[in-house]
């Protein structure tokens, strides 16, 4: 389907050489090469139904050793319902690396955009340098009352954002 110009125009954008590898993307990722990496861009949580195995200690884990010295891992983590900021802090605060966040608001200007919330990991302060001078990136605070999510373990019910649920009344 993301080849079907009728819906998307994404990779024809980016040139030749594009490769779409079909699967669960952790599976697939631990096929490739260690260090093969620069940038891994992790986008898979916006829905209610989230892969929480792409978010546990573990995936973290194989990212990094997916990627490059120098490498960094994005992580969008736009969702109404579940405050992911909070898990990947822990996360990044348990492997002892560095991340910053953002949390993106195109304002009222553009009315076809909508907030987005990006997480940036890397293995060392000068892995994010480049967002140093831009105050829209801030620092990650750990949260000691979420639970860290490992492959054995995760709590969706402890980083729901209640006020947002679709029912008004309990």
């Amino acid at each position: 389907m993301a080849r079907n110009r009728r819906y998307f125009h994404y990779l024809e954008d980016c040139g030749d050489g594009v490769e779409v590898v079909l699967g669960d993307g952790r599976l697939m990722l631990a096929k490739v090469p260690d260090r093969h990496f620069d940038l891994l861009i992790i986008d898979a949580f916006s829905s209610d139904a989230i892969p929480v195995h792409m978010l546990t200690r573990e995936a973290l884990a194989l990212y990094f050793e997916k990627l490059a010295d120098g490498g960094i891992v994005m992580f969008h983590v736009s969702n109404r319902y579940l405050d992911l900021v909070s898990v990947l802090s822990n996360l990044i605060a348990d492997a002892k690396l560095v991340g910053r966040h953002q949390d993106y608001s195109p304002g009222n200007t553009i009315w076809y955009l909508s907030r987005s919330k990006w997480i940036a990991i890397g293995r060392t302060p000068q892995d994010l340098a480049m967002l140093d001078g831009d105050p829209r990136w801030e620092a990650l605070r750990p949260r000691p009352d979420v639970a860290l999510w490992t492959d054995d373990f995760s709590n969706v019910f402890g980083v729901l954002r209640w006020r947002h649920l679709p029912w008004k009344t309990w």
